[in-house]
């Protein structure tokens, strides 16, 4: 049983609108402005379902999820849309969080890591033959004073 969120319907001016997901889970809203001319231009966002429950005209006009399954949840509880209940919120997160893609093992194990080469051996690069303690400001007395 999925709980995908298949579309959000909202009050707007004593209408109720439908925003259905698109196929990558964010729903298409438009955007209304003042253009440079003068005129109003429209463009269109696509947000994921907690931005759109948080916009203002949604959050006010008594939002409705209907799920794929064809559940139909309310968002805010009495209309109050300073409390968003936690099953609610859950639904918002299960369908925001994007599905982590299956990893083929074959591709894995022949892509291992290689080890850097070195033109020293094992033995010679884990000696201290070659610390100078001077340049970190030691030395061999225990000197420490002015």
């Amino acid at each position: 049983m999925s709980k995908k969120i298949k579309s959000i319907s909202f009050l707007f001016r004593d209408t109720r609108l439908v925003l259905e997901a698109q196929p990558s889970g964010r729903f298409k809203i438009p955007h209304t402005y003042l253009g440079d001319s003068g005129s109003l231009k429209t463009t269109y966002r696509n947000l994921t379902a907690r931005q759109v429950i948080n916009h203002a005209s949604v959050r006010s006009g008594d939002p409705v999820l209907t799920l794929e399954t064809g559940e139909k949840v309310r968002v805010f509880q009495g209309g109050d849309p300073s409390y968003l209940p936690a099953m609610t919120e859950g639904l918002l997160i299960a369908h925001d969080t994007p599905v982590p893609k299956k990893i083929n093992l074959r591709n894995l194990k022949s892509n291992k890591i290689k080890k850097p080469t070195s033109s020293k051996s094992p033995s010679e690069r884990d000696t201290l033959d070659d610390y100078d303690g001077y340049q970190y400001g030691f030395d061999d007395y225990g000197d420490w004073g002015p």
